[in-house]
């Protein structure tokens, strides 16, 4: 048999027609030859399974406002820093809401086996007087390679904080932001 490179065009027609003018592989062939090309269906959805998202909800391991003031000693004086520790699959989340002049500043730390991530706060701020729609505001920022972060500039009201890390989606319950309220 020649090879195809150095066939003329009239005699690739031919061959060409020669080729259409076969009978078709039986269905059952073709069916088969199509089924070796395929994944199992287990596996094409095992596969799915583990590339989706996996939402985890934090718990609430430690919340500074929760301790009573006189188990503080009478001569400890109140810390306006609240701080609090989540713990989600495996992970440590410090978070430590501080008071600056006129506003609030969230700072924290991921403490886990991931190498990086990102932090999506959403803040919704207490209306202000005379102002009639406070809406709310998105932040998102990066881990540092220590898996630290920094919010500023919050005003008093509630925030949602979600961590994407790796795969897993980590989510807060909702925080209050402000003085305490006693």
């Amino acid at each position: 048999m020649e090879s195809l490179q150095h066939l003329s065009d009239d005699d690739l027609l031919v061959l060409t027609q020669q080729a259409m003018a076969l009978p078709d592989a039986p269905s059952a062939w073709i069916q088969r030859a199509v089924a070796v090309g395929q994944a199992p269906a287990e596996s094409r959805v095992a596969t799915t399974a583990r590339a989706v998202v996996k939402h985890l909800v934090a718990a609430l391991g430690f919340d500074s406002w929760s301790t009573p003031q006189l188990a503080l000693g009478l001569r400890s004086m109140p810390d306006r820093t609240r701080h609090l520790l989540f713990s989600a699959q495996g992970r440590d989340i410090d978070l430590r809401i501080i008071p600056t002049a006129e506003h609030f500043a969230m700072a924290g730390q991921v403490l886990g086996p991931d190498d990086g991530g990102t932090v999506e706060l959403v803040h919704r701020p207490l209306p202000l007087a005379g102002d009639e729609h406070s809406g709310h505001e998105a932040h998102i920022a990066s881990l540092d390679e220590l898996g630290e972060f920094r919010f500023g500039d919050l005003r008093q009201g509630t925030v949602s904080i979600v961590f994407r890390l790796g795969k897993d989606e980590v989510h807060l319950p909702l925080i209050d932001v402000g003085e305490r309220r006693v």
